[in-house]
């Protein structure tokens, strides 16, 4: 990862909760958030406390674009208060015990508290969103947001209503993920891109590169969370199958061996028949073919962003940018954890 631009997205997401009077009065509420956001009090980041990926992929796409980095700064720390504002409620939503190897907030601090928490997060990621559309004199940041906010919620709506329903199409699962996972990828692209005065073109073919590392990189989250290891992961990875979360891995073999949906339907969430499901799964062709789908989404992203990159000057920085952009999106379609 880029150690540089990390530092300063976190210099820049520490100067938004530090201006912020509410952090200052109460400090519970200044505790978990920041807490929330990987960073202790004096702003320096705490172990496993997030890897700034969002933030990151904004700050290199623009750089890559032949942008000033500092343009975007502001919105790469909107878009992490924005992520972590969902991390924060989805794991109450989900009644999920660890976030990123450490107790999920509404663990530590009850799930009032931590629902509040989330909610004043966001308040503080549009607050940054409009000081970053002024600052930087690019009102499309208030535009992106809107979108992406919109598309996230109405994703995990989606996500939590497939737990309810014996009937899930892979297709309505990747309509699910285009909000959920994929809007906040995307948008940090075109956020960097915005930034940089691309044109039209260039801005659609980032905003396709986006989607496509997006989808990559949920199912990359789907296969992992089956057959990954839970010390990687930082969560057990039994949890996916025993709260019965509808993945592409489970649609699949759903939908290519009936006697598996059949199991699956009647399946109780058991510990003890884990092992029987994961070997159905993968017996109808569900770990090859989400593993094949991995490949074929990441192939296309970076085909589509090298195109979208082509017309920028090889001169550095963009140079550097550019190589560390690619690096991070073959990075997070192809990791392990």
């Amino acid at each position: 990862m880029n150690e540089a631009y990390i530092s300063r997205i976190n210099e820049a997401i520490f100067s938004v909760l530090n201006a912020d009077w509410g952090l200052r009065a109460d400090e519970k509420l200044g505790e978990m958030v920041f807490s929330a956001m990987g960073l202790d009090a004096d702003g320096a980041p705490i172990p496993r406390g997030g890897k700034r990926i969002r933030p990151l992929l904004a700050c290199l796409s623009c750089g890559a674009l032949g942008g000033n980095v500092d343009r975007v700064l502001p919105a790469a720390a909107a878009l992490e208060i924005l992520h972590n504002f969902t991390l924060v409620h989805d794991d109450i939503e989900d009644q999920s015990d660890l976030r990123h190897g450490r107790p999920a907030l509404w663990k530590k601090y009850g799930p009032a508290l931590a629902l509040n928490a989330g909610d004043y997060m966001i308040s503080l990621c549009y607050r940054a969103v409009h000081s970053a559309a002024r600052t930087t004199q690019l009102p499309i940041y208030v535009d992106l947001f809107d979108e992406m906010i919109k598309k996230v919620i109405f994703g995990q709506h989606l996500d939590i209503s497939f737990e309810g329903r014996t009937q899930t199409t892979t297709e309505e699962y990747l309509g699910m993920i285009s909000g959920k996972t994929v809007a906040l990828l995307r948008g940090a692209m075109q956020s960097g891109a915005a930034a940089a005065d691309c044109d039209e073109r260039t801005m659609r073919r980032v905003r396709e590169a986006g989607k496509k590392i997006g989808i990559a990189f949920q199912l990359q989250d789907d296969y992992l969370g089956i057959w990954g290891a839970a010390d990687q992961l930082g969560k057990p990875v039994t949890s996916d199958i025993m709260t019965k979360k509808m993945t592409y891995p489970v649609l699949y073999g759903i939908e290519a061996d009936p006697g598996f949906a059949d199991l699956w339907n009647a399946y109780d969430g058991s510990a003890g028949r884990v092992a029987e499901i994961v070997d159905r799964l993968a017996e109808a062709g569900a770990r090859e073919a989400t593993a094949k789908f991995v490949r074929e989404e990441s192939e296309t992203a970076l085909a589509v962003l090298r195109d979208a990159l082509a017309s920028v000057p090889d001169g550095a920085p963009a140079a550097a940018d550019r190589s560390e952009l690619f690096s991070l999106a073959e990075r997070l379609i192809t990791r392990v954890r």
